[in-house]
């Protein structure tokens, strides 16, 4: 099923670092220097327990090689980019969907901000403000723009593909 949905949340000035599947963020010096681009390994395999995400657990893995990069702009500031396919295995009947998550994640401080297309896991306490359908815990395919403060979910605009509707299979 997938949704469109557009949802704000103002928050206050964040201090911890925020992540979506991937992370980043470290602090640089004030200067003039170029960015810095370097490999950035993705983090898989990983597994989500049951009850984490779905019911049932699922495990996320590149099903192409990625080609990401980390440019670290200084200062906090870093972009992880490049070429990005998952597939995600319902790990009770081996039900899996492949999606491209490409499109970069920005990280400043506390804010982590995907644009594109990305893979969003939502455990309890993430989405206060309901922003996304089906309340949390969920796993969410997300092609727009999705804003983490504090790993929390503030801002969602763009179309919504609850990826534990689509691993549990017709009917459940």
């Amino acid at each position: 099923m997938v949704q469109r949905l557009h949802a704000r949340r103002a928050v206050g000035a964040a201090a911890a670092a925020a992540a979506l599947v991937l992370t980043g963020g470290v602090a640089g010096t004030a200067s003039a220097e170029p960015p810095t681009r370097e490999a950035s390994p993705s983090g898989l395999p990983a597994t989500f327990p049951a009850g984490a995400a779905c019911s049932f657990p699922v495990e996320i893995e590149e099903a192409e090689p990625a080609g990401l990069e980390e440019v670290d702009f200084g200062e906090g500031r870093t972009v992880v980019l490049g070429p990005f396919v998952v597939r995600l295995t319902n790990k009770e009947t081996g039900r899996s969907v492949v999606r491209d998550i490409s499109g970069p994640i920005t990280n400043k401080g506390a804010r982590s901000t995907a644009f594109g297309a990305t893979v969003t896991p939502i455990f309890a306490g993430n989405d206060p403000d309901d922003l996304l359908p089906g309340g949390e815990p969920g796993l969410f395919f997300v092609q727009g723009v999705v804003v983490f403060e504090n790993f929390v979910l503030t801002r969602l605009t763009g179309q919504v593909e609850d990826l534990c509707a689509v691993l549990a299979g017709p009917g459940a």
